[in-house]
């Protein structure tokens, strides 16, 4: 959000060439008024070409000129290249990098006279319905099918489909292959179904939801929002929401104030206030449907914040901001009824603009994966070549007569290898992918439901939200952790705590200490009147709303809670601050009622840093009250309070006790004043209200302006707001150092401050070593500076112990500018860091520095719209429900209650799902292999023919049902230690971030060990049946049963080998592993009773349970394959076991009472621990 607004001059402010909508209102003598439009755009375009040809001479790159048609007449325009920030932005509302086309050149005239409505018809405006879907009745196959088929291993086995299909080269029959490719699509659809019914459920209902539309004879028609229409006059009563962005003409309340809710665009719940034209305030309903006049206003864009605008009534011309206009998706609170226009509809609306697919992110693994498929793939075309060309070769190779072939050795080799890809494209887990996805869900919901990630453990709404399941594995490879800290670290519930006054430190602020000094006069007049005009600032400077409950009791809403906190302290030391109105503002100062009128409202933007007001008091005199941080305010400061006198005492004063605040750990603010002549404000007041009322860089303007009348300040006092820490916030930050994390503070705030919070969270400790950078910006070459300072650090401290690194927002500048090598290899020897004093946009330029310098999982943290830029930077990003709305909640990947919260989210939830998934992964990969792989060894016994062992329904069933079950619930159940043996060595969460669990050498484990299982199979099936050629009742061994036998201990052994893998059961995983082989078995059953069905496979289950070799092979076959699996996994355990094994056989211990001291009380690292347990 902060990011918009600092870029809001890319697309608005400072933009010369904007391209305007002119909205007309008018009933009659259209023709005046076009005439009048014309000579506007002249004098508009005439400037616009001045500045444009010294834009051009400065910088000839920067525009390309084009025609545009103005009104029926051709005048030159321009059009801008979009600059890289820019291009971010258009992104960012969905648009891709240079391909933003926009709507409009000139934005078309809108009557919202409404008997002239028809003339709007013709002028393409957008309809007001609303789709967020993704598919409909009509795209929904062809749209899914090209979402499948964009990934390799899809496109793959949609050519073994079409393989199958040709019956000279497939030795299968279709349905094997068409069968498990088809299960797949049926639950990627089901899945992508689900999900869109119900963002068309949603949809529906925001399209036909009722609003009023006012007509020329005064009555309302109730309109579905899907057919309102750019132009149409709106009633609105309150708790509506706004179906389009509606300039506010009339509202019920005094001065025709509104109260917003904003939360479904920024999070915040807070109320805002919102005020309609001055001109139009009065006017009744019969009124606005006679009103003319004409609105020029800038093209859609999709910038919150910025909306610059004129409205032209008569000669007069009244500037327009985002104080007039609604926006879609708002909602109208304690305003019972208002009046407005439709500007932007539909996907014009800021709300549409902003909308977008959050970011495609893929973890570790998932890379990993692929890359691992990829080598699976190769070598499946490598074992086909090869048996290609041996087939080739034994075609070629004598006379084989009897096999009636008659192609030549090439052909032969060319339809052997496609024989061979149908029936090796086992080795590839087909069900992996789509098994993970699914899993990945149940994982994020096991988060969800988590009663210790809940703020409240009765309430299931208050806990965790897990925006995304494909970063769940992901978390548990996190080495960089980037925290705010105010309401993330700090529990954001601001309580005044002390001030400065006139030099004089005041406690107990929220006990009305001020109010007592002004009640029992204990000071002298002089610093009397300093405390008076202190709490007036505080009570008259601010952006907060005062409200009245059912009880008549005031109480304060404000965007920032340090605000409110201020106002509420004015409230309790004698000013209370009662209202805001379009005549001024009203306190209640010592019991006496003051009407101060507002001449001027310089608001806070997070780029100024501070806020001012400028008021005529009651006695007639003007005067300025500014409030902001200290590096904003005390270089505005005027030299009569830094030479000599009672503003001297206090300037020197304020800077000593602002220092004295920050090692306190408390938030500062200074307040000061400056009193102004009539003069000085009129001649000011001119430039203000030229800057406020033009259309070019209007921003920018105002900005200037302000910085002429904020100068020659004199310093009344400063504030101290205390904002506590979240409740095991310190020993989470312990914990996650233990676990080996690198964590990163970065905060605006001072950096006294700064520091003593991360004392406080153990972020640092006292005995650490500490660097802190911190450079003079105003020396000769501050970059040089920077760099040296780095090198230096670098060079004391390596090879010793970690330490801290502390640096401000200037060092900051530069470091990441102009030495950002040297920074990361200072930030290489430290466990821990401090950025203060920093931007939001800095914010993210520290992540992004650290993210591609390092190549290590980043994750960031925050609570407030600052932090959003941060979160969407990182791998990861975690949001915290604040209390400055849920803006780094609706970002994130991950929204948490409180930072305590992440400690588990890390180490529990993702260590187990980083496990779990693990062993997902290696079990399909070697089911799959030990499967498949049989084909491969039989192919040297049968010429390279191209003939399957397996029967058709086996190879149909393998894969979706006989061996599907295991890894699956494995993936949600499995733990390999318990929870509390994870929360007493986060050496375990460590451990992961080797690599050495998930990579090429693991599976290429678990793949040798299924090659050598499926030559073990086969061969023992091979040799039983080649001793026996004849069984009871004379009948010969044949294919078919070979198959038989060889199926039924392939999918034994697999089973078992899985059940070997996992070290936690349960009885879900229990129950799924026996039940997966009894289906097994009643299928073989089933499918050989019914010769009509399968006659091939009848009665072969019936007669193989006869032959005693069958039972000999079964034994033999688990034997020979399991026991080298057993005694590898004893000798691994006992002689070279990993932690994880360890601390899983002190649990087991413990559960027996062999070892009955706990560690619980006296935790040791995992090292400690073989010596202490003899296993």
């Amino acid at each position: 959000m902060i990011a918009e607004r600092e870029a809001a001059d890319l697309l608005g402010a400072h933009n010369p060439r904007r391209r305007f909508i002119k909205t007309s209102l008018h009933r009659c003598s259209r023709a005046g008024n076009q005439e009048a439009e014309k000579e506007a755009n002249e004098r508009d375009l005439n400037d616009n070409t001045a500045q444009l040809q010294q834009e051009a001479i400065n910088n000839p790159n920067a525009l390309e000129l084009v025609e545009i048609d103005l009104d029926g007449k051709k005048e030159q325009g321009q059009r801008r290249k979009k600059g890289t920030r820019e291009a971010l932005l258009q992104v960012a509302a969905g648009k891709k990098r240079g391909n933003h086309k926009p709507r409009w050149n000139i934005y078309p005239n809108i009557h919202f006279n409404v008997t002239e409505a028809e003339e709007n018809h013709g002028k393409r405006f957008p309809s007001n319905r609303i789709s967020t879907t993704k598919y409909n009745p009509f795209n929904f196959l062809p749209k899914l099918l090209f979402e499948q088929f964009r990934k390799v291993t899809n496109i793959f086995f949609l050519g073994v489909v079409v393989i199958t299909f040709i019956p000279s080269i497939s030795p299968v029959t279709p349905y094997t292959s068409v069968v498990p490719l088809v299960f797949i699509l049926v639950v990627s659809a089901l899945r992508e179904a689900y999900e869109d019914i119900n963002r068309y459920k949603a949809d529906h209902k925001a399209n036909y939801r009722k609003y009023s539309v006012l007509q020329t004879d005064g009555t309302k028609r109730e309109v579905s929002s899907k057919d309102l229409k750019v132009g149409d006059v709106l009633y609105l009563e309150k708790n509506s929401f706004l179906p389009a962005d509606v300039l506010l003409l009339k509202t019920a309340l005094p001065e025709s104030l509104c109260f917003v809710e904003t939360a479904q665009l920024d999070g915040e719940s807070n109320l805002k206030q919102l005020k309609a034209v001055k001109e139009t305030e009065a006017l009744s309903e019969d009124s606005l449907c006679r009103l003319r006049g004409t609105v020029e206003c800038e093209e859609p864009h999709p910038l919150f914040y910025t909306f610059h605008a004129r409205l032209k009534l008569n000669d007069k011309t009244i500037a327009l901001d985002t104080k007039q206009l609604l926006l879609r998706g708002t909602a109208i609170r304690n305003t019972a009824w208002t009046y407005g226009v439709i500007v932007y509809g539909g996907s014009d609306s800021k709300l549409s603009l902003n909308q977008r697919n959050p970011p495609s992110k893929f973890s570790s693994m998932d890379r990993q994966m692929n890359k691992i498929v990829g080598g699976i793939f190769a070598f499946m075309f490598v074992c086909c070549f090869i048996l290609a060309v041996l087939g080739g070769v034994f075609q070629g190779n004598g006379d084989k007569w009897y096999l009636r072939n008659t192609t030549s050795a090439p052909v032969t080799g060319i339809l052997v290898f496609f024989s061979y890809i149908v029936l090796l494209s086992y080795l590839i887990p087909q069900s992996l992918f789509v098994t993970l996805e699914i899993v990945k869900v149940f994982q994020a919901r096991f988060m969800e439901w988590d009663k210790e990630m809940m703020t409240d453990r009765n309430d299931p709404e208050s806990g965790m939200l897990a925006k995304t399941s494909n970063l769940n594995d992901e978390l548990a490879l996190v080495k960089y952790i980037f925290s705010d800290k105010t309401g993330t670290l700090t529990q954001n519930m601001m309580v005044f705590d002390r001030s400065s006054v006139g030099g004089i430190v005041y406690h107990d602020m929220m006990k009305g200490e001020l109010k007592k000094v002004m009640e029992e006069r204990s000071e002298n007049e002089e610093q009397l009147e300093y405390i008076a005009d202190f709490v007036r600032a505080l009570s008259v400077c601010h952006a907060v709303i005062a409200e009245e409950n059912e009880k008549g009791e005031l109480y304060y809403q404000a965007q920032s809670p340090d605000e409110s906190a201020l106002v509420d302290g004015a409230r309790v030391n004698g000013f209370v601050f009662r209202a805001t109105g379009i005549k001024g503002i009203t306190t209640t100062e010592m019991g006496e009622e003051k009407n101060y009128e507002v001449l001027a409202n310089l608001e806070f933007t997070s780029e100024r840093a501070r806020s001012s007001v400028i008021l005529r008091k009651p006695d007639g005199s003007i005067i300025l009250y500014s409030k902001g941080s200290d590096t904003q305010i005390l270089k505005r400061v005027g030299n009569k309070s830094k030479g000599e006198g009672k503003g001297a005492d206090v300037y020197a004063a304020s800077l000593r006790h602002l220092d004295d605040f920050s090692n306190f750990g408390l938030r500062t603010l200074v307040v000061a004043r400056r009193h102004l002549s009539e003069r000085e404000y009129e001649e000011w007041n001119k430039q203000y209200h030229a800057a406020s009322t033009s259309l070019h860089n209007r921003n920018e303007n105002v900005n200037k302006v302000c910085e002429l009348i904020e100068q020659d300040l004199e310093i009344i006092g400063c504030t101290a707001i205390e904002d506590k820490l979240q409740e095991g916030v310190p020993d989470t930050i312990e914990y996650l150092l233990q676990c080996g994390m690198k964590v990163w503070v970065i905060t605006g705030d001072k950096q006294q401050t700064a520091i003593n919070i991360a004392y406080s969270t153990k972020l640092i400790t006292r005995e650490q070593p500490q660097v802190i950078i911190n450079i003079d910006k105003n020396g000769d070459n501050p970059g040089e500076q920077c760099k040296q300072l780095l090198r230096d650090a670098v060079q004391k401290h390596s090879g010793g112990p970690p330490i801290a690194v502390v640096i401000d927002g200037d060092s900051i500048y530069y470091a990441l500018k102009e030495c950002s090598e040297d920074f990361v290899e200072l930030t290489n020897l430290a466990s821990a860091a401090v950025c203060c004093r920093v931007t939001p946009l800095q914010k993210a330029e520290v992540v992004r520095t650290i993210k591609e310098a390092k190549k290590e999982v980043c994750l960031s943290i925050g609570d407030g719209a600052n932090d959003v830029s941060m979160i969407q930077e990182a791998h990861i990003g975690v949001g915290i429900f604040g209390k400055e709305g849920t803006q780094a909640a609706r970002a994130s990947d991950y929204a948490i209650g409180q930072f305590s919260f992440l400690k588990r989210l890390l180490t529990v939830h993702g260590r187990y799902s980083y496990v779990r998934n693990l062993a997902c992964i290696h079990q399909s990969f070697y089911k799959n292999m030990a499967f498949g792989f049989v084909q491969f060894w039989y192919a040297f016994y049968s010429g390279y023919s191209g003939q399957t062992m397996y029967d058709d329904w086996i190879l149909t069933g393998y894969n979706i049902i006989f061996t599907s079950a295991p890894p699956f619930f494995t993936a949600l159940f499995m733990k390999d230690v318990l929870e509390k043996t994870i929360y007493e060595n986060p050496k375990l969460y460590q451990d992961l971030k080797t690599g050495d669990y998930f990579n090429f050498k693991t599976v290429g484990l678990w793949l040798s060990s299924a090659i050598y299982h499926s030559w073990i199979a086969f061969m023992i099936v091979w040799l039983i049946f080649s001793i026996e050629p004849v069984m009871l009742h004379g009948r010969t061994n044949d294919l078919y049963l070979m198959g038989q036998l060889l199926a039924t201990l392939v999918i034994l052994v697999v089973l078992l080998k899985i059940s070997l893998s996992i070290v936690y059961w349960t009885r879900v995983l229990i129950g799924f592993v026996i039940a997966s082989y009894l289906v097994y078995i009643i299928a073989d059953v089933l499918i050989s009773s019914f010769s009509s069905f399968w006659p091939k496979g009848y009665f072969e289950a019936f007669t193989a349970v006869q032959i005693p070799s069958f039972w000999w092979g079964l034994l033999l076959g688990v034997g020979f394959c399991l026991l080298p699996d057993f005694i590898f996994a004893c000798v691994y355990t006992n002689y070279f076991p990993e932690n994880w094994m360890i601390l899983r056989e002190r649990e087991r211990m413990e559960q027996a009472g062999i070892l009955r001291d706990s560690p619980t009380s006296h935790p040791s690292p995992p090292s400690d621990v073989k010596s202490e347990v003899n296993i």
